[in-house]
């Protein structure tokens, strides 16, 4: 059994359901509440889940011992509605799954996923070109196909239903044309931390996102609607304004919780409060995964 704290894990992320995505990197606390699962990577691989509510201190999440590891690879996992194994190749590829509910078994070649069969009968299997994948087909006779430019960046994608995308870059590589086959098609354009994104739809709708360091910044469209946003230094939405100045403002604490909010209809703020259990704020870094 391999010990692995949250810190060991700072490589990549974690991500969990509820209303929150967050990285290992940045985050300090989190409000344990608002999570049901927990799923821990390590550079891209799976590691495990935890699923924990509100009322557990510190001390009994320690004493849980949901996984087995070996070699930084899960093997084994239960909770109180399943019961996982796994098992790899030489390579840590992930061939045999079975759980309380299905089973699947993945075939290699080269590195490459070949092959996927589940115990139903289903299986899909796979084909690839200087390494890229080109071609996909299932028992279902759904059918996948793929082709790349020099660089290895994904130039059309078609499915057996007849949809179809195409897709064009700049000289930095980044994507710079999208177009569908039903007609729908888009833009972008790159300016330091300003993307600007234009869509174009078959149905005659059009519209302009700027946005800074990925956050929508200002929006506009055809149909007379535009609106601005700011944010603080944590990426949450301080203030927004329409073109009928109608405006919001937003103000969080110091665990990044919302706690007033106030709009240009009745000017006045209000406060939103949360249940003591609900501020329980635990240090990742301390937890450890036994």
């Amino acid at each position: 059994m391999k010990s692995i704290t949250v810190k060991n894990l700072a490589e990549k992320h974690a991500c969990m359901s509820g209303q929150y995505f967050f990285t290992i990197n940045n985050l300090q606390k989190l409000d344990w509440e608002t999570i049901h699962t927990v799923n821990f990577y390590d550079k891209n691989q799976f590691l495990g889940w935890l699923c924990y509510a509100f009322n557990l201190t510190l001390k009994n999440i320690n004493k849980k011992t949901p996984f087995e590891f070996k070699e930084g690879r899960i093997l084994y996992a239960k909770n109180d509605e399943n019961e996982s194994w796994y098992e790899y190749n030489d390579q840590n590829h992930l061939t045999h799954y079975k759980s309380s509910y299905f089973e699947y078994w993945q075939e290699y070649k080269d590195g490459l996923l070949i092959k996927m069969k589940y115990n139903n009968g289903y299986e899909k299997s796979f084909d690839y070109k200087d390494r890229l994948l080109i071609h996909s087909k299932d028992t279902n006779d759904v059918e996948f196909w793929q082709e790349y430019n020099d660089t290895g960046l994904e130039t059309h994608y078609q499915n057996s239903d007849g949809y179809a995308v195409w897709i064009e870059y700049n000289q930095d590589g980044l994507l710079a044309y999208h177009k569908n086959s039903t007609g729908d098609e888009y833009w972008k354009e790159y300016k330091d931390k300003i993307t600007i994104v234009h869509y174009k739809m078959k149905s005659g709708y059009e519209s302009w996102e700027t946005l800074e360091n990925n956050l929508l910044i200002h929006f506009k469209n055809n149909k007379n609607l535009e609106y601005e946003k700011e944010y603080n230094a944590q990426k949450q939405m301080i203030h927004s304004k329409n073109s009928n100045d109608y405006e919001e403002w937003c103000e969080y604490n110091e665990q990044g919780l919302l706690v007033k909010t106030k709009n240009s209809i009745n000017n006045k703020w209000k406060i939103i409060k949360y249940p003591k259990k609900l501020v329980n704020i635990i240090d990742l870094n301390k937890i450890i995964v036994n």
